[in-house]
């Protein structure tokens, strides 16, 4: 595994025991910078969630996966207690 590191990008290469290329990435800084973003946000979102569901006793344990599982199963328990979580937010998270 090689990384190529640049001022405006980064290059991963890698190859198998017998030198074939298995992986050939190149990313802009500027792309990276949006991912990290992102991520950030989308980490914020679930955090909120995970927030929101605690207030009703319902605690969903720390993780984009677990979050994911979560509300999925747990999405006619909050219709129940009528805890509103727009769509939109939450194919965010489930995305």
């Amino acid at each position: 595994m090689g990384i190529d590191l640049a001022k405006s990008a980064f290059q991963v290469h890698g190859v198998d025991e017998r030198g074939n290329t298995i992986v050939r990435k190149q990313l802009r800084r500027n792309q990276m910078l949006a991912r990290s973003g992102f991520v950030k946000a989308r980490t914020a979102l679930a955090n909120q969630i995970r927030g929101l569901l605690a207030e009703y006793r319902i605690v969903l344990a720390v993780g984009m996966r677990q979050v994911r599982v979560g509300v999925t199963q747990f999405r006619d328990e909050c219709a129940r207690a009528r805890i509103r979580l727009s769509n939109a937010t939450v194919r965010r998270v489930l995305d």
